[in-house]
């Protein structure tokens, strides 16, 4: 069995992780957090720690709206996969629609458009409450 050793760089990417538990963030952030630290990882480290965290199912990668780059989140839902997330564009706040909301409107979308949504990384940007109240 291989072993799972923690090293500084992936323990101050947990540390980011945890402070943006309910944010979608890129690698670059990741990065720039570890320099502020100290740390000068080489930026393939921060994306192989990533994407290692991906296939725990620990964080979801998914394309940034409007954009070429991806981003990651925290699956903080043992359900992630079964619902939508909208993301405000202003602060990256992830909000989890309930279960109701996200049947009927899948439903809606495959019967009015035969498309089939790829759950894991159905996304819908947009300005949440808190920052379109500023």
């Amino acid at each position: 069995m291989k072993k799972d050793y923690n090293t500084k760089t992936q323990s101050g990417i947990k540390e980011f992780i945890k402070n943006c538990s309910d944010k979608g963030f890129c690698a670059s952030q990741v990065k720039e957090y570890l320099n502020s630290l100290g740390m000068e990882p080489n930026p393939t480290t921060v994306y192989r720690n990533l994407d290692a965290m991906v296939a725990k199912e620990e964080l979801v990668k998914y394309k940034a709206p409007n954009s070429e780059s991806y981003m990651y989140r925290v699956v903080n839902h043992k359900d992630c996969h079964t619902h939508l997330h909208l993301q405000c564009s202003v602060c990256g706040k992830v909000i989890h629609t309930d279960h109701d909301f996200t049947d009927k409107l899948v439903k809606q979308i495959e019967d009015g458009y035969g498309f089939k949504l790829d759950m894991c990384d159905a996304s819908f940007a947009g300005v949440c409450d808190s920052c379109a109240n500023k």
